[in-house]
């Protein structure tokens, strides 16, 4: 009993170690883009941010889903046959955040 505890714990911290690995590699990212984009023109610059932000933290993710051994399916990437309700879902609940943010506020 002992050893399957012992592997269902070693696997729970392999996890966390690799959500947290995710983590400061995006953080790495955002920061790196960011310092990146101060040396360009004011007006360009959080555009130009964002899009090599979002450009290298999809190469992440690339990076991490062949780690785990999984496919663009697996992962929600490829959009199904839901993905249109889930988006609107997604986008009136965070609309709606941000209006009562603004009314509380």
């Amino acid at each position: 009993m002992t050893d399957k505890g012992t592997k269902e714990q070693k696997g729970w911290l392999n996890t966390l170690a690799r959500v947290i690995l995710f983590y400061v590699c995006t953080v790495v990212v955002i920061i790196s883009t960011s310092a990146l984009a101060n040396n360009i023109s004011t007006k360009l610059n959080n555009q130009l941010s964002a899009l090599l932000a979002t450009i290298l933290t999809f190469s992440l993710i690339l990076v991490f889903i062949r780690w785990e051994k999984l496919d663009l399916n697996d992962v929600g990437i490829v959009p199904g046959k839901m993905s249109a309700a889930r988006f609107s879902i997604g986008f009136i609940g965070g609309l709606s955040m941000a209006i009562m943010q603004a009314m509380i506020v």
